[in-house]
C-alpha cells in the first residue's frame, strides 16, 4: 500500500482565496511577454512564475529569488496561513459539467522508486529538476501532481465523511471555474 502523508502547508487565506487561486499556465514564449494581460495583486501567479510579470526574460537564479521574496510578501501580508498542524485535504473542481475530487497530501517518494506509483507517461527529467529547484530555493510546491487510483471503498467513504462536515473553501473563480475545499 501505498503511504500517505499529513501535509502542513502555506494554504490561501479564506478571505483572499478567490484572488489567489490561479490557472496554470506554461512559461510564456520570450515574444509573448509583453502581450500577457495583468493578473490581480494576489495572483499565486506571482509565486509560481514571476518571470510572467517582467518585461525580460529572467535568468534562473533571479527567477527563484524573486519568487522567494513573493512568498515571503504573502506571507507577511496574512495572505497565505500555514496549517498549525499537518492535515490532509479533500479537494473539488468544477468547470462546466467536469467535476473532479481528490485528496490533497504527500506521497512517499520511496513507493514511486519503487514501482508502487506508476508512471503514466514519461517526466520531463528537465521539468522535474526545475520544479525541484523551485521547491529547494523557495520553499513550497505550488505545482502539485496529479494521481489516479484504483477504486478504494474505505477511500471513498473517507472522502464522503470529510465532504459531509464544513466546508473550508467554496468559491468560483472569474474564469467560471468552481472551487470546494475540506480540511
Amino acid at each position: 500500500m501505498v503511504q500517505f502523508t499529513p501535509l502542513r502547508p502555506y494554504r490561501p487565506a479564506i478571505t483572499y482565496a478567490t484572488a489567489i487561486t490561479t490557472q496554470a499556465f506554461e512559461k510564456p514564449l520570450e515574444a509573448e511577454y509583453p502581450h500577457i494581460p495583468p493578473s490581480p495583486d494576489y495572483s499565486f501567479q506571482h509565486v509560481l512564475q514571476p518571470e510572467s510579470f517582467a518585461v525580460r526574460r529572467l535568468p534562473e537564479n533571479e527567477r527563484l529569488t524573486i519568487a522567494r521574496r513573493e512568498l515571503e510578501a504573502f506571507i507577511e501580508q496574512e495572505l497565505l496561513e500555514r496549517e498549525e498542524q499537518p492535515a490532509a485535504y479533500v479537494y473539488q473542481q468544477q468547470s462546466g459539467p467536469n467535476l473532479h475530487t481528490g485528496i490533497v497530501g504527500g506521497l512517499s517518494r520511496q513507493d514511486y522508486d519503487m514501482g508502487h506509483i506508476r508512471e503514466h507517461e514519461q517526466v520531463h527529467r528537465a521539468r522535474a529538476a526545475m520544479l525541484l529547484d523551485f521547491y529547494r530555493e523557495v520553499g513550497v510546491n505550488g505545482t502539485p501532481v496529479l494521481m489516479a487510483h484504483p477504486d478504494n471503498r474505505e477511500l471513498e467513504a473517507w472522502k464522503a465523511e470529510v465532504m459531509a462536515g464544513l466546508r473550508l473553501y467554496n468559491f468560483t473563480t472569474k474564469e467560471g471555474t468552481q472551487h470546494a475545499g475540506w480540511r
